[in-house]
């Protein structure tokens, strides 16, 4: 057998007619063990809970094998192209919009910072000593994020969600999401005080890496560590805190949720290219990871914005006390609905929607860098089937 008839190519037309046949019908038979072999280690995969395409973290092996074997598939291509343009898209879109969360916090938690502008601020910190300022807590961030993701999907292996009715279903989403972040509160804490302490603002105490900040968050509960300074006096109690995080956090991925199904669901009704992934037992099509992907950018922005207030309030109480902001630009707040009271009644009603400038441009530049993927994508899809 030919490596053309091995790899179940299109054989080059022959002198015989028979021959060629012969060729394309092995060619075909190859083809059909190889898609079954692969759709057996998804199966084997899917009765260990997860999937072979989706969840590297879990189970490397069938990962490393199964793409190498996609890609000669013309079927299994395009998905195989789909998930690696995600993931560059993913990896450029965290670097590029990055130093706009960093803004953005500072414009939420500040109150002098509410009428800089985001321009000013950028040249404020790429003037200073150390312009790499404006990616500290990056990779905190990515691991916090990754880490949640990845809870979440085993407590799903765990605890299965329930079918009985809708309410209980979103308790069940809320629950999933509070209790996933509640164990990465740490590194999600770490991030944005990492994020938030620029080197040209002058602060009380400086944290040097995540493990500084993870020291400082256990002197909640062992207050004799002493390889941190000590926090200030108004620093709150660790439930004040965390529970408008965790809240934030929870209502942020029930909303994505249901957003982003909607959006696909109206996607889908307008394409009957669109189907749901293995509903044959084969692998979604780039129009159909495309499509996802615009959708859990509509659920992303949508549900950033309706909870950008309480996102707010939360970095607020998380930062007091830390003595990584300026003296003058300390707060004294006592409790969730006194930060609401004060910043409402100081402030004004649009300081809860301040930063959100800076919110809106990274949604625009990850809107420029998904759809910029997508063509890429299509072009690379185009250029192989030639």
């Amino acid at each position: 057998m030919s490596a053309s008839a091995a790899l179940g190519l299109r054989a080059a037309p022959s002198r015989g007619t028979n021959s060629t046949q012969a060729i394309n019908a092995a060619a075909e038979e190859v083809r059909n063990e190889v898609l079954s072999a692969i759709n057996a280690i998804e199966r084997a995969a899917s009765r260990k809970g997860n999937c072979c395409l989706t969840s590297p973290l879990l189970d490397p092996t069938p990962c490393l094998l199964t793409p190498m074997l996609l890609f000669l598939m013309t079927e299994k291509r395009d998905a195989f192209l789909g998930t690696i343009c995600g993931t560059a898209s993913l990896v450029l879109d965290s670097l590029t919009t990055y130093p706009l969360r960093l803004v953005r916090w500072r414009h939420q938690i500040i109150p002098s910072h509410l009428d800089i502008p985001t321009s000013q601020l950028f040249a404020q910190v790429l003037d200073g000593p150390r312009p790499q300022a404006l990616w500290q807590g990056f990779w905190t961030r990515l691991v916090s994020e990754i880490l949640c993701s990845f809870t979440e999907k085993q407590f799903l292996l765990l605890l299965p969600p329930p079918r009985s009715s809708l309410p209980l279903l979103l308790t069940y989403q809320l629950s999933l999401s509070a209790v996933s972040f509640l164990w990465n509160f740490p590194l999600h804490r770490a991030s944005v005080l990492l994020g938030v302490q620029f080197d040209i603002f002058p602060t009380r105490r400086y944290f040097r890496g995540r493990i500084h900040c993870v020291l400082d968050y256990l002197t909640y509960f062992w207050p004799g560590i002493t390889a941190v300074p000590p926090p200030l006096p108004n620093r709150l109690s660790l439930d004040v805190v965390a529970t408008p995080s965790v809240a934030h956090y929870a209502l942020r991925s029930l909303l994505f949720g249901l957003v982003g199904d909607f959006v696909f669901r109206r996607l889908a009704r307008r394409s009957r290219r669109l189907a749901p992934a293995h509903q044959d037992g084969g692998a979604e099509s780039s129009e159909t990871v495309h499509a996802r992907l615009l959708a859990s950018f509509a659920g992303v922005v949508v549900s950033q914005f309706i909870l950008f207030p309480l996102e707010m309030v939360s970095a607020r109480l998380l930062v007091q006390g830390t003595g990584v902001l300026h003296p003058s630009a300390e707060t004294d707040y006592t409790g969730f609905w006194d930060c609401v009271t004060k910043v409402a009644a100081t402030e004004g009603y649009s300081a809860f929607y301040s930063g959100v400038g800076a919110m809106l441009t990274r949604f625009i530049i990850s809107g420029i860098i998904l759809e910029g993927i997508q063509v890429l994508q299509t072009a690379i899809s185009a250029r192989l089937t030639m």
